[in-house]
């Protein structure tokens, strides 16, 4: 038979659990010399998920803490522009007579700064012809609206998953 461990007393901390303070170091202020722009440091990805956290740091270069910043902004703006792309799509689409078939149709699009559709094709096909006519029909009958101030380029390429089945 194997029996139970017998519970041990509890053992009382006497050291905290909490990491021990570094030393602190003694800070000397020199005169920064200026670095050409070749030599600022490379970001690396995961700073640029955290463009905030790096400008508590002391003493670096603040362009590429602004270049950071700056992707991160043209990011979003072009992911909510985006978002209301797909929202335009969506409100267009529908499911095609004579079909039962369903499926995902991914539309390759290209979308002047000003909100004009440039291009549009069917990047990956749901394998029905009709789902895919049916999927091109709604972009191009689509109305988008413009780019947001941020997004500056004369047009902007997007891949948007467009699902269609029966209701």
């Amino acid at each position: 038979e194997t029996s139970a461990p017998e519970p041990q007393p509890h053992q009382i901390l006497t050291e905290s659990l909490r990491p021990k303070p570094r030393p602190e170091q003694q800070v000397t202020k020199t005169a920064p010399s200026p670095k050409p722009p070749s030599a600022a440091p490379k970001v690396s990805e995961r700073a640029k998920g955290s463009a905030k956290a790096s400008n508590k740091s002391a003493g670096t270069s603040q362009a590429p803490t602004q270049s950071v910043e700056r992707a991160g902004v043209l990011k979003q703006a072009t992911a909510a522009w985006g978002g209301k792309i797909r929202h335009a799509i969506e409100r267009k689409k529908f499911y095609p007579n004579g079909t039962r078939a369903s499926g995902t149709v991914v539309i390759a699009l290209v979308v002047a700064q000003n909100g004009a559709l440039r291009s549009a094709q069917v990047y990956k096909s749901s394998n029905d012809g009709r789902l895919d006519q049916a999927a091109l029909s709604a972009v191009k009958r689509a109305r988008f609206p413009a780019a947001p101030k941020e997004l500056t380029q004369s047009s902007y390429t997007f891949q948007i998953p467009i699902r269609l089945g029966q209701k």
